[in-house]
């Protein structure tokens, strides 16, 4: 009888260890936290990823994805006062540039997606110039405006 328990307990531990699984990711944060009921250890960030192809690009759920950080803002320029705005921003189709004390000069804008890729260019041509993201997936883009290829400013659009 006592062999078949140890034969029985020793089947029960090796089924256990053939179902017992763990899970392995690279998360964002995690940490303990403890109290009076006992300890948890827990960790931050998504284990599971859908991707998601259109025509216009592709978008990975549940991924962390790195994002390149730019300094906004004017950079001055002796020979023209620039002031230049950009909406409407958040937007789903046109977006409009205006900009102030236009001088007719070599001045050009460029959208990019988050990944650098340059999806629209084209000249700025008027104090008011215009460009559909129609086609354009709902996502977060920089528009760099430029004059004699030296960038001017660069602006975060958000298409919904």
């Amino acid at each position: 009888m006592k062999r078949l328990r140890k034969t029985i307990l020793t089947l029960c531990l090796a089924v256990s260890f053939i179902i017992l699984q763990a899970q392995e990711a690279t998360v964002a944060s995690g940490g303990g936290a403890s109290g009076n009921g006992g300890t948890v250890t827990y960790s931050v960030g998504q284990i599971l990823n859908e991707t998601i192809s259109a025509s216009d690009g592709t978008i990975t759920q549940g991924v962390q994805q790195p994002y390149e950080f730019f300094s906004f803002g004017i950079r001055e320029d002796q020979k023209m006062s620039f002031q230049c705005s950009v909406h409407p921003n958040p937007s789903t189709d046109i977006i409009e540039i205006e900009i102030e004390n236009f001088k007719p000069c070599d001045m050009n804008y460029k959208l990019y997606d988050m990944e650098g890729k340059i999806l629209i260019e084209d000249f700025i041509t008027g104090k008011e110039t215009s460009f559909s993201m129609k086609k354009l997936m709902p996502a977060t883009y920089l528009l760099r405006i430029s004059k004699d290829n030296q960038e001017l400013t660069t602006i975060k659009i958000i298409k919904h």
